[in-house]
């Protein structure tokens, strides 16, 4: 990274600092009177300087931080990327092994046991999937990034139209209560789960 980006975000990251809350909470812990009835000396005079220093720095912040972000690019660090998809890779073959190891064990014998080889089958293939995604070269995996972003675009749009057809339906009073909650209920886990 050259100096003057490693400057920039130096600076970025200290404008961008925390605010003085527990600086503020510290000084406001100062007695007003000491044991023999006394004022504090200094106490005011403290707290002015506090408040005085967060202001500053919240107004620093407001007109300094867009200026030291402005045209800015980030450095990436890719040092995790190769360890966080061999980790992945290696857990998501567990996964195939217990899976196939728990398939066989319940099925033999079992009145269902075509259905627990149907479940197990989606839920690998689940997993092979991802297997697939960490094990492809640089361009592929660019390439699955922005489908999975794309994919998280469309999953949100189609929940935000399931939950207004959902409440249209609930305003009508053609389902009850505690089933449309639910159902909201349900949507709006999905929802926080493709939004983070």
């Amino acid at each position: 990274m050259p100096a003057s980006v490693r400057w920039r975000v130096v600076l970025a990251m200290s404008i961008a600092g925390v605010r003085g809350a527990i600086t503020l909470a510290a000084v406001l812990t100062l007695p007003v009177k000491m044991g023999n009835g006394m004022p504090f000396p200094g106490r005011d005079l403290a707290i002015f300087l506090a408040a005085g220093v967060i202001v500053a720095s919240l107004v620093l912040a407001t007109f300094g931080l867009p200026r030291a972000l402005r045209g800015l690019e980030l450095p990436t660090d890719t040092s995790h990327v190769a360890d966080e998809a061999r980790a992945r890779t290696a857990g998501a073959e567990a996964a195939l092994r217990a899976i196939e190891s728990a398939r066989q064990a319940t099925t033999q014998g079992a009145p269902d046991a075509d259905l627990r080889t149907e479940a197990s089958t989606r839920i690998a293939a689940l997993y092979r999937q991802r297997i697939d995604r960490y094990v492809a070269d640089d361009d592929v995996a660019m390439r699955t990034g922005e489908a999975e972003s794309i994919e998280r675009e469309l999953r949100l749009v189609a929940l935000r139209a399931e939950r207004e057809e959902i409440l249209r339906i609930g305003h009508t009073n053609a389902i009850q209560e505690i089933t449309l909650r639910k159902l909201v209920r349900e949507i709006d886990l999905q929802e926080a789960r493709y939004s983070g």
